[in-house]
């Protein structure tokens, strides 16, 4: 289930336009709504209004479950969690004490868009103590890792594998040491890591960027035209916002992979690659000329994002040269120098054919003639050609 196109929820005589973006299914029966609030005025009425129109949409078919909301653009709140949808009138009275308070600071705002995301766990259908039991065993596989560092994914993956053996015969002492971390986990962790080849780094900042899964890329109505960002971010402590942008070498004409003068042939102008370069440059001197001065603009080519990725790749593949072919065969040496006391050492050459053609052989140049209407005796007198049945 998911939206193809937006859906205006809110009615024309409204002081807020209330827009469903995104609606989608998990295959665990988890469903996920992404809205979109614009409101013409700031006051606290008018998001109250919005927000209870939000939720009620997302609930009016799952009576009992949990509920996550989550704000994911210009709003931000520290914790965010989920709670049961029956205590839903307790929920909204501590989520809008907290946008009361955010209103009411000096603090400036930008509300004209708004992202949620919400999130709807509906509760099991049937009676019975099976599933009861069921229930307990599903809370105990959701385990809780206490760490900081940067490689919970992994960590996620030694613990599952490790938890399917505990949970047969479960005790609280085992499964102690799993939330806590060991080394040997950590190290596990790394393992995994390193054959997958990702770098681990210390993320710089807890923040949460706006993009293409998460609310939808920004898009920024600059001279009537609509420019779209891979990622966007407004830092309130420092009013700044940032505009990330990965570029892919191909479609944006890397000059250290491309020549200026070849042409993308899979762009539908036909442009080359400095046309392409140029036209990245203007775009992104546009964007950065409507939101200055409080702009930050974070760049990476698709060549630099696999050098950080893979760094033993050095230099950068590049697409194969078709002269190298004329080379000829390689010897492969293993071994440059051995001193051989008693055994004799032979020396054996391949001649590649490929190479030995193209330096002694005749190739046929020009367009080709075909003759029909001659004898066979005739055919003998060509010096050059190619016969066919």
């Amino acid at each position: 289930m998911e939206a193809k196109k937006d859906k205006i929820l809110s009615k024309r005589g409204d002081s807020y336009k209330l827009v469903l973006t995104k609606e989608y299914k998990h295959k665990a029966s988890i469903y996920v709504f992404n809205y979109k609030i614009s409101l013409k005025d700031e006051k606290q009425e008018t998001f109250t209004n919005a927000f209870d129109h939000m939720v009620d949409y997302s609930i009016k078919d799952y009576p009992n479950g949990r509920i996550k909301i989550v704000p994911i653009h210009e709003i931000i709140i520290t914790k965010h969690k989920s709670w049961p949808i029956r205590t839903y009138n307790t929920v909204k009275k501590l989520f809008m004490d907290q946008m009361e308070r955010l209103l009411n600071s000096a603090e400036e705002l930008n509300l004209e868009e708004v992202i949620f995301e919400v999130t709807i766990i509906p509760n099991k259908r049937g009676k019975g103590k099976a599933l009861k039991i069921l229930d307990v065993i599903n809370k105990r596989s959701i385990i809780q890792i206490k760490n900081d560092d940067t490689i919970c994914l992994s960590r996620a993956i030694v613990t599952s594998l490790a938890s399917n053996k505990l949970l047969e015969n479960f005790t609280n002492s085992q499964l102690k040491h799993i939330k806590e971390g060991r080394p040997l986990q950590k190290r596990v962790a790394e393992d995994l890591h390193e054959q997958s080849g990702v770098e681990i780094k210390e993320e710089e900042y807890n923040i949460m960027i706006q993009h293409a899964k998460r609310g939808g890329e920004k898009k920024l109505f600059i001279n009537n035209k609509c420019y779209k960002v891979d990622g966007y971010y407004y830092d309130r402590e420092n009013k700044m916002r940032n505009v990330y942008e990965f570029f892919g070498c191909y479609w944006h004409g890397c000059t250290k992979c491309y020549s200026p003068e070849e042409i993308c042939k899979k762009d539908r102008n036909k442009k080359t690659m400095k046309e392409l370069y140029d036209q990245t440059k203007e775009r992104l001197k546009t964007i950065e000329d409507y939101l200055k001065p409080n702009v930050k603009i974070h760049t990476i080519w698709e060549c630099e994002f696999d050098q950080q990725k893979y760094p033993e790749v050095d230099p950068h593949l590049k697409p194969i040269d078709k002269r190298d072919a004329f080379y000829g065969g390689r010897t492969e040496t293993i071994q440059l120098y051995n001193n051989l006391s008693d055994l004799k050492g032979r020396y054996v050459d391949f001649c590649s054919l490929y190479p030995s053609v193209n330096k002694y052989c005749k190739y046929p140049i020009g367009h080709p003639i075909t003759y029909t209407d001659i004898s066979v005796d005739d055919y003998i007198k060509i010096p050059i050609g190619i016969i066919s049945e």
